[in-house]
């Protein structure tokens, strides 16, 4: 595959490819694959406060989090979401998914304002390297050469899962942190089993939840105590109402359930902070 050049902030490129068992040097592992790091695994849809800009977790109550829901608070410079399967028929690979590269690797600070903290790379297999590859075309270009900036990332599978090797560095003077891309190198995405996939799905729910149950408590907090009496009784019936068809957050239940019961909260406390902005 190509990379292509998008108008977007972040190179949103998506990955879709075809591994053949031929030309590969030795068997790929199957399943699904991400980054682990701090005790648990990085994948596209885990919970970091860096995901979504500096103040995105500065309502977040942190001294209610356990000691496993804090290590989920920082990023990591790179973040795998792939997975891999095999046609026992053809022999043949498939993989989906992507690498998310933190952008501060990548960019210079006055380029990286205003853009996506990771970047999206394309996936595809290399069949000169006979390994799985994965390369980032900066949208940024030089004005003065016209050349834009490119990073490739070769992975090959070893005991652990995938690891990324070879990166290949290719700028110009736009500024990539040459450094930061050689310490991605060795990063291993390794099997995320079912379960693991699972728990880390509700721990970032429940985060994501946190954090705006936070900014919504921010904001009333800031109305006019007039403005809060006036309301206060709707308020507390939107409580009602939306413990009712969510569940409480003080609810039991399977890991599951409670993800569900989280995202639930989510979506109607989202929409309620746009109702409180009518608030007079």
């Amino acid at each position: 595959m190509k990379g292509r050049y998008l108008n977007t902030g972040a190179a949103a490129l998506t990955a879709a490819v075809l591994l053949t068992s031929a030309a590969c040097a030795g068997e790929f592992p199957t399943g699904r694959f991400a980054v682990q790091n701090n005790g648990h695994f990085h994948n596209f849809t885990t919970f970091n406060c860096i995901d979504r800009g500096p103040t995105f977790c500065e309502n977040l109550n942190r001294k209610k989090l356990s000691d496993e829901e804090k290590k989920y608070i920082q990023g990591v410079p790179v973040k795998g979401d792939l997975l891999i399967e095999k046609d026992q028929n053809t022999g043949k690979y498939t993989a989906a998914g992507n690498l998310y590269v933190l952008n501060n690797c990548l960019y210079t600070t006055a380029e990286r304002h205003g853009q996506d903290p990771y970047v999206k790379t394309e996936c595809g297999y290399s069949e000169d390297a006979g390994l799985l590859k994965c390369s980032l075309i900066n949208p940024f270009r030089n004005h003065q050469t016209g050349e834009y900036t490119s990073v490739t990332f070769y992975l090959y599978p070893d005991e652990n899962g995938l690891v990324i090797d070879n990166t290949d560095v290719r700028s110009d003077d736009t500024g990539i942190d040459q450094d930061c891309a050689q310490k991605l190198l060795n990063t291993v995405l390794t099997p995320e089993p079912e379960d693991e996939f699972r728990h880390n799905m509700y721990i970032s729910s429940k985060l994501t939840f946190m954090v705006v149950d936070g900014n919504l408590n921010a904001v009333w907090k800031a109305l006019p105590k007039q403005v809060q009496s006036r309301n206060k009784k709707a308020q507390l019936e939107w409580v009602k109402q939306k413990e009712k068809k969510c569940g409480s957050v003080l609810m039991k239940g399977s890991e599951e359930q409670l993800t569900a019961m989280y995202k639930c909260q989510l979506d109607e406390t989202l929409k309620q902070l746009k109702v409180m902005t009518d608030y007079r």
